[in-house]
């Protein structure tokens, strides 16, 4: 326990220097193997190395806050947060891999979801309700099969992917600020009930970090650095999302696509599913590619493992209770539910009414019903 608490504070430390970077901690440990006892290395180590001459200055005269490290360990250990560095044990495996890892992270809640099979699922922030739902479904449906949903916490997809999982399981909210400064702020209301279905919310960005622009890229290179694969629903062409894709591609993640209307203004993964991206179509899609991974064998009949992890909604009224099934599957409109489920018209629109009114369902812009999510 001391070793992990001193290797904490000259994380912190190294951390709190001016200048130095994630990629100068990794050139220290390709050469030292540990940040143990750093600030007692002798200058031979540093001059002539790789690192700059300013930050080895840096380090040799600790040129540091102490008070603002300590404090800064200090409030995370009230607050229940871990700090976790690249030589913790607890270090998620995945994330280990990637170029320049993050020295340390901070973590709210159950880090152990990290080390489980991960998959990213990302997207536009100003999707279509047809989407969300779609990336809410996907995501429940992950996450009955073991799991953790990793996504950006923002909103549009990201949100929708977070309230989906835990139906079911985890999910991993990464964030772009401090874990003391949540973005956006309207979606701490569903931390607890994130950390109350074994998941967490990460950052490596220290307590009180603003949400500034350049913590997103670096963000999601987190988001794909955790997961086996990447789920893109909806995204434009100068999105978050295909920067997260870059990071995947870089660090040998598969990528799945789901298919938009060409002429939308999110239909970037029409040019990803061009480029070699996995067609996403159900959360078995997703769940066949690494089922060697989730150590679960897949039958003729696939749907079985969704279906039967899934819960239902139970609907007083018999009517309602079949469109609600019905909308579970994809979005339908008056007449289409008319005809796929041989009701009259007045009997559909009497539930459906009812429906809504209970908040269960909603139309979207193209008149089509579906499930109300958020």
């Amino acid at each position: 326990m001391e070793f992990i608490i001193d290797t904490v504070y000259e994380y912190m430390a190294l951390k709190h220097i001016k200048g130095l970077s994630d990629a100068i901690i990794s050139l220290i440990m390709e050469k030292r193997g540990t940040i143990s006892d750093i600030f007692q290395e002798k200058a031979d180590f540093f001059y002539g190395s790789n690192i700059p001459n300013t930050i080895a200055d840096r380090i040799i005269t600790k040129s540091f806050n102490e008070q603002a490290v300590e404090s800064q360990i200090r409030r995370a250990e009230d607050a229940g947060i871990s700090i976790i560095t690249l030589e913790d044990k607890r270090y998620p495996e995945m994330l280990k891999e990637i170029y320049t890892p993050p020295a340390l992270l901070y973590v709210l809640g159950n880090y152990e979801c990290l080390n489980n099979v991960c998959v990213g699922v990302v997207g536009s922030r100003s999707c279509s309700k047809s989407a969300g739902n779609f990336a809410y479904k996907i995501s429940k449906e992950l996450a009955a099969v073991g799991i953790t949903v990793v996504s950006g916490f923002a909103y549009g997809i990201d949100i929708a992917s977070h309230l989906g999982a835990i139906e079911n399981g985890a999910t991993a909210c990464i964030l772009g600020s401090g874990l003391a400064n949540i973005y956006p702020a309207a979606h701490t209301k569903y931390i607890d009930k994130i950390l109350e279905k074994s998941g967490c919310v990460v950052s490596e960005f220290t307590l009180d970090e603003a949400p500034l622009p350049q913590n997103f890229p670096r963000r999601n290179r987190i988001i794909s650095g955790l997961s086996k694969a990447i789920a893109v629903i909806e995204a434009g062409y100068k999105s978050g999302s295909l920067i997260t894709c870059r990071f995947a591609l870089e660090q040998n993640r598969e990528i799945f696509a789901a298919p938009a209307f060409p002429v939308g203004r999110n239909s970037a993964t029409n040019s990803l599913l061009r480029q070699g991206a996995k067609f996403l179509e159900t959360s078995l899609d997703i769940i066949s590619d690494l089922q060697y991974d989730l150590k679960i064998k897949l039958n003729d009949n696939n749907s079985e493992i969704v279906e039967n992890s899934t819960k239902s909604l139970e609907i007083g009224d018999e009517t309602g209770q079949k469109i609600y099934e019905a909308l579970s599957i994809e979005p339908l409109s008056l007449n289409n539910i008319c005809l796929k489920l041989n009701i009259d018209v007045v009997s559909a629109v009497s539930a459906i009414a009812c429906l809504e009114l209970e908040g269960i369902i909603e139309k979207a812009q193209d008149e089509k019903y579906i499930i109300k999510i958020i």
